[in-house]
Formats: C-alpha cells, structure tokens, sequence
C-alpha cells in the first residue's frame, strides 16, 4: 500500500523554491533595468559627444564667418556692425537647433561691447560660440551643448590699395571740358614734378621730336605716365574739347565708353569689365569713434603734437574769408572723425612722411582751397566719406591723397587736381579737372583683412566672456 503511493513535499521546501524564484525574476530585472540603463547612457554619451563636435564646428563657422566680414568689409548678415555674427539654422520644428556667435575686441569684464583693444603685436581676439540644442532620451526639456573658441587674428599693418587702380566710380562716370588723366607712382620716392622732368623726348616713329624731354606732354606719353585709369562698374563718357585720358577707360559688364572726341590715347583699354568691382563699405576704426568731442579749427594754425593725434569733431567749417591751417610735424599720422559736415578753405602744412586721414560720418562737404601744397606727395591726406550727400570740389582745389566715397556722388569743377586714386559713387567732372592717378595708391577707408594665427578653446565662465555685440 506504501509502495505505490508518492510522497508530498514538505511546506519548508515549497517555500524555499519560491523565494528562489522571486530572487531570480529581480536578479533578471535588474540585469534588465542595468542593461537598459547602459544601453541610454551609452545613447545619451555618443549623442553629447556628437553634439560637442558639432557645437565645434559651429565654433569654427562663427570666427570664419566673422573674418570674412571683417576682410570683405562689408556687413553680410546685417546687425550693423562689420565682424559681428550670429547665425542659427536646423530643421524646420527646431529652427535654432544649430547656432553660432561670433565677435571681435569682445570683454566681459567692462560691459561685453567693442573696446578697441588688441592683445599686443598686431593680434586681435575673436570670440566663437557654437551651440547644439538635442533632445536626449529621458530628460523632458532639450539640453544645450556649448563651446566656446578664441581666436586670434593678425591685424594688416599697411593701409589697402585702392580698388579699381585709379578713378572708379560705380554707377557712371562723366568726363566733360578739359578732363586729363596720366599716372605716376609714388613708389620711386620721387614726386610728380620730379618724375615729369625725369621724362626723355617724345617721338614719333622718324625720330623727329613731338615734345621735348621734361615736359608735361613728353610725360603724357612715358610709360610712367600712360597708366592714368579710369573705370566703371556702369558707363563712362568722355566728351568736349581738351579731355585727355591717358590710360584705360574700362566701362562695367554690358556697358560702354563713349568717346566721340578721341580723347581716349590709342592704346588704351576700352572693353567692358567681365564682372563688377565690388567696394567694400567705408570702415571708420573703432577706436577713433571713442574720442571724445572737441572743437574743430574755423581760423588761425592748430599745431599737431607728438607722433600720433585723434581728434573727433561734430563738423568742421573754416569761417568765410579766413583759412585754418594745420600744422603736422614731420612723420606724424592724424586721425580726425567728423560727425555732420566739412566745408574746407585751409591749407595743411606736413612734415616729411606726415600724414592726415579724414573720416566723415555723414553731411554736406564741400572743398575750395589748397588740400596740401608743401610735400606733393601722394597719402599726405585722405578722405573716407561714409555718406550719401553729393561731394563738391571746387576753385583750384588740389588734393595729394586718396578719396574713397563709395556711396556719395562726385562733382568737381574750376581746376580740381588730384595726386593718388579716387573710389566714388558716380562722378561729374565739369571745366579743368586733371588727375594724377598714384598706382600705389593706399587708403584707411577699407577695414584692413585680417589672417588666422592660432585658435584655442577656452572656458567662458573662467575667462569672464560675454560673446555677442
């Protein structure tokens, strides 16, 4: 009877094998909630790491983005200030997924704006940022990764050649009674009466002599003195009796020269350009719109002391009757900023290797007198007209520089001469108006291009940055 009946297990056995059970099903979920956990975090740890190359790149996007502006001169992503960036872009239910930031002379330490300030030697910080924006698995709100990068950039030393390589205006030029244009440069050391008397007879293919050697036509006709160009991005003009242009008359892609006269010399190039001249806008440094205000000369002599003197004036008028003269000593640089308006009847008087630049906001400007008579040396005075007004030169004014007014119109008459190179808007030359086109021509008006020399990434909150405008 006991041999075939089984025999049923203990309660204390039954027990055992459950709380086995239960350990083993927390041990599996454990493993499983680990796993779980492993497999997130390593999600989670390869998308910040992608976020982090990505906001690096963005990084590199801002600086180079803020270089471009900065050796263009011009202001691409319109926040009115040249080397100024900010950019976001992704996809369209994250719009500013992806962005950067990017600006020079930038220091929290005052109140995060432009100071000015290099760091010595020529180098200049630009300060990057790059930001990524991700939505990572279990966090209920986006998480934001940011670098920061610092650039430094090496600042030209020199001023930049004028564009266009002569006289240029952008939309036409007009040339009327009595134009003339030739060329000298300034890069011989010599000036241009000396290099007009340096000149050997003119002939014509027997030999005989058309004009003695040292003479202004014998000049003309030298190969220093056939290069005074002229060029348009729209049509140039060149009509009644007396023009002579002694170089290239370039007019702008699908546009002509008019020339019914033959004032143009046979050599010369008169084809369309192939694309447009792009002028970068008129830079004024910042560090000059600092200077605090003071009174501009209306009468008597302002002497110039030391080496290098900025001056920042409201207007600038010379009373009538009366001129006020500037005295520069030798191998002095002046920088002078006006807000609203010059009308010039003075004389500057410049030592060797001086040097005046003139920088106009805005306004009326008008110039009836002797720019500089004493050194006849291209640079001596420069102008950079940030405006739009129309520009008059008149009554025998002479100007031994550049003038660079990309957006003004020109108008000059009764005995304009000019000694360097020119950039205007458009320009009517109406009586006796000669330019002396300087080759080597330099102006200030044009933000000096910048080149990359080291970049780092540096902690924001450590170095107190403040990146923006």
């Amino acid at each position: 009877m006991g041999a075939g009946k089984m025999r049923s297990s203990r309660p204390g056995e039954r027990g055992i094998a459950m709380v086995f059970a239960v350990v083993a099903v927390v041990a599996i979920a454990i493993v499983a909630v680990a796993m779980a956990q492993l497999s997130l975090q390593n999600t989670n740890d390869t998308g910040d790491v992608q976020d982090r190359e990505q906001s690096w790149l963005l990084v590199e996007s801002g600086y180079r983005a803020a270089m471009q502006e900065i050796n263009s001169g011009r202001d691409i992503d319109g926040d009115g200030v040249i080397g100024s960036v900010s950019k976001a872009f992704g996809p369209p239910d994250q719009p500013d997924k992806y962005s950067y930031s990017a600006g020079l002379y930038i220091n929290a330490d005052t109140d995060g704006s432009y100071d000015g300030q290099n760091i010595g030697k020529g180098n200049t910080r630009l300060i990057s940022t790059g930001t990524v924006k991700s939505g990572l698995l279990g966090h209920s709100s986006p998480l934001e990764t940011a670098r920061v990068g610092e650039a430094i950039v090496k600042d030209a030393t020199e001023l930049t050649l004028m564009p266009g390589g002569g006289v240029f205006a952008n939309d036409f030029m007009a040339l009327n009674g009595g134009a003339e244009t030739e060329s000298y440069t300034s890069a011989l050391g010599t000036t241009y009466t000396e290099q007009v008397l340096a000149a050997v007879d003119y002939k014509d293919i027997h030999g005989n002599i058309l004009a003695p050697h040292g003479t202004p036509e014998a000049y003309k006709h030298s190969e220093a003195g056939r290069h005074g160009n002229i060029g348009s991005n729209g049509n140039i003009t060149v009509k009644n009796g007396g023009d002579t242009i002694g170089g290239d008359a370039k007019p702008g892609p699908g546009c002509t020269t008019s020339d019914p006269g033959h004032h143009v010399i046979a050599e010369a190039d008169t084809t369309p350009r192939e694309t447009k001249l792009v002028l970068p806008d008129p830079y004024i440094p910042p560090a000059l719109l600092g200077v605090s205000l003071g009174t501009a000369i209306s009468a008597g002599t302002m002497g110039v002391a030391g080496t290098a003197t900025n001056y920042h004036w409201a207007s600038w008028s010379q009373q009538a009757g009366k001129n006020g003269t500037i005295d520069v000593p030798a191998g002095a640089i002046v920088n002078i900023v006006v807000d609203n308006g010059v009308d010039l009847k003075s004389n500057m008087t410049l030592g060797k290797d001086a040097q005046v630049n003139l920088f106009i906001k805005d306004g009326t400007f008008s110039a009836n007198a002797n720019g500089d008579a004493s050194t006849m040396r291209t640079n001596d005075f420069n102008i950079v007209y940030c405006g739009t007004t129309q520009m008059r030169f008149t009554g025998q004014y002479t100007l031994f520089g550049t003038l660079y007014a990309p957006k003004a119109s020109v108008w000059c008459a009764g005995g304009f001469d000019l000694y360097g190179a020119a950039v205007v808007k458009d320009l009517t030359s109406v009586g006796q108006a000669n330019f002396h086109v300087d080759l080597m021509s330099k102006t200030p008006g044009i933000h000096p291009r910048v080149q990359l020399v080291a970049v780092r990434e540096i902690d924001s909150k450590k170095n107190k940055i403040k990146v923006g405008k």
